[in-house]
């Protein structure tokens, strides 16, 4: 990697100042205390075995962090070796050619001393990313969501469709709209045979023929058939649009809210009422053997709850979480700020740029 530009946020004299290295520089010129030596010691600090410290806060404000960014371009190589990487995670990851996404990034390392705990951060971060516009990513809340997308006449997890054009997730959105169009048509069409078949039996036994003559009737027999072939269509259609809008997990994860904050109620309760006996026996003046067994015997029921009470909140802040998640449309998931896209991007590549 080239280093092209460095941040100083708070080092020594040097604040928030930014010094850019063009191609060809050899060397540092300025007059005496200008900060030349300062600038050749925070280079050093790239080597990890060069530390910051205390010492290194500027003279003018030594309660603040010495701070230190450094910009770097890929090289030739790093670049391949960075497509590779790339190129793996979007075959595993995505429903997008990796080919078709040319991604330009330059890195930024940034070395940070906390006065008030005495540790020294370093940490990478993508910066000035470059990805086309139409290319979309799927937001990291959303990583573990359990909710379908809609590719192909494929439904897969939304774990795998973590980078996206945006015709791809228009086209999976009128899929999936196309899909509950089709379903509603399927019912209403079930529902208008079954009237026609009935109002046909009925019909017959009206005029007292016999019903048995029903099953010699080529139009009765068509109309069975076709309620077969509709219901078919209908049990088909039902089960692919519950895949993709997961009804039956989004409604069973709602009764499962609803009854843990119907419990968490009944222990609010328990515990008010445990508080309430706990201060009057609290109040006496002198406690019988009895009253004491009671007291310790309220104040464990009430330890019990708080426990119980500690452990439903957690549950059903998980829940409600899955549940949000659940029921926020699809193109609420999907991104295309740098942000959410350089998170990725960073982890992928921390190892290689490590070295």
């Amino acid at each position: 990697m080239k280093l092209n530009k460095i941040y100083f946020d708070s080092y020594k004299s040097l604040i928030e100042e930014e010094l850019v290295i063009n191609d060809g520089c050899i060397g540092i010129v300025g007059i005496n205390e200008s900060g030349k030596t300062n600038i050749l010691n925070a280079i050093r600090v790239l080597n990890e075995n060069e530390n910051l410290n205390s010492s290194h806060s500027p003279k003018i404000d030594r309660d603040k962090n010495p701070k230190i960014r450094f910009d770097f371009k890929l090289d030739h190589d790093l670049k391949i070796d960075v497509n590779l990487i790339l190129d793996d995670w979007f075959v595993d990851n995505c429903i997008i050619d990796p080919d078709s996404v040319n991604i330009e990034f330059d890195v930024r390392y940034i070395v940070e001393y906390d006065i008030s705990s005495n540790i020294e951060n370093r940490t990478f971060e993508i910066i000035n990313l470059n990805i086309p516009e139409e290319v979309l990513i799927l937001k990291e809340e959303y990583l573990e969501d359990i909710s379908k997308f809609l590719h192909n006449s494929e439904y897969l997890d939304l774990n795998e469709v973590v980078v996206i054009t945006s015709n791809q997730l228009s086209e999976s959105l009128r899929s999936q709209e196309k899909l509950k169009t089709d379903f509603l048509e399927s019912k209403n069409k079930l529902s208008e045979i079954e009237s026609e078949i009935s109002s046909y039996e009925e019909d017959f036994i009206a005029k007292n023929e016999d019903e048995a003559k029903i099953e010699d009737d080529e139009h009765y027999k068509k109309l069975t058939q076709t309620l077969k072939t509709i219901k078919e269509e209908n049990d088909s259609l039902s089960l692919l649009v519950d895949q993709v809008e997961q009804y039956t997990v989004k409604q069973t994860l709602k009764n499962e809210i609803d009854q843990l904050v119907n419990t968490k109620e009944k222990k609010k309760e328990d515990l008010k009422s445990y508080a309430q006996t706990i201060n009057s026996l609290k109040l006496k003046p002198n406690l019988s053997p009895i009253e004491k067994g009671q007291l310790t015997k309220k104040q464990n029921q009430k330890e019990t709850v708080e426990a119980d009470l500690k452990k439903i909140e957690n549950d059903l802040k998980l829940k409600q979480v899955k549940y949000e998640a659940l029921t926020t449309p699809l193109n609420k998931k999907f991104s295309s700020d740098e942000k959410d896209f350089s998170n990725y991007v960073s982890r992928l590549l921390y190892d290689l740029l490590e070295e």
